[in-house]
């Protein structure tokens, strides 16, 4: 069987920025997310089956915080941060060079939003999904799902609320069903290699369960579309 994903037209399906109620309290950042499963593959008119409104994302984890202080702090390169790695290995982060890019292309599940099947409920020192779910490449395999490129919704702005969407599709044609549990953002950075050469590597910045855990259903056949979105309040 053919891998559908190279034969069809991806879309964001990114909404109007003036239908984003803020769930972020004022005077606070922060993060929300939304889910929507739907029939067909990759397909941004196909009937919507189940949907996950937005949620406040809790899980903002040290990671995020260490690329923050590295920047903030403008660090030399002799002195940036050793950060966690989505491998389980540590590395001196470069300041002066990528960080936090998550545009990951179709097929890429290094970073970008990703997707998961674990349930341990979220801790500050995660740098990983529990269960990461891979991209589905040729032929299709189960338990696997295939990754759409990650697209952006602009930055928008009314009189209390700043915040743009970063918007991932994952179709299922796996040939079984897929419960897909936890959700996250990995990015890439770029490390000291040898003590000098850059390096390219991803770490995690922000991991969910979804519904408390109990996760969203997709079935072989239908896509889920991940949103998230940053949010600033006054």
């Amino acid at each position: 069987m053919k891998n559908p994903e190279f034969n069809l037209k991806h879309s964001s399906l990114v909404i109007n920025p003036n239908d984003i109620v803020p769930l972020v309290t004022p005077g606070e950042v922060g993060l929300t997310y939304e889910l929507t499963v739907r029939d067909g593959l990759f397909s941004p008119n196909g009937r919507v089956i189940n949907h996950v409104p937005q949620q406040l994302s809790k899980s903002f984890v040290q990671q995020f915080m260490q690329l923050w202080f590295m920047h903030a702090a403008h660090l030399p390169d002799s002195l940036s941060t050793k950060i966690k790695m989505t491998n389980g290995t540590s590395h001196q982060c470069i300041g002066s060079f990528l960080d936090f890019a998550a545009n990951a292309g179709i097929g890429d599940a290094n970073f970008g939003l990703v997707v998961g099947t674990g349930i341990g409920a979220p801790t500050i020192t995660d740098f990983q999904l529990a269960a990461i779910i891979q991209h589905d490449a040729t032929p299709p395999t189960t338990g696997r799902m295939q990754y759409g490129a990650v697209s952006f919704g602009a930055p928008a702005a009314d009189p209390t609320t700043s915040q743009f969407t970063i918007t991932r599709n994952f179709a299922n044609a796996s040939g079984g069903n897929i419960t897909v549990t936890e959700i996250g953002i990995y990015v890439q950075t770029t490390y000291l290699f040898y003590g000098w050469l850059p390096g390219y590597y991803y770490l995690m910045t922000v991991r969910d369960l979804v519904a408390g855990g109990g996760g969203i259903l997709v079935s072989n056949g239908q896509t889920l579309t991940v949103n998230y979105r940053p949010q600033s309040v006054i």
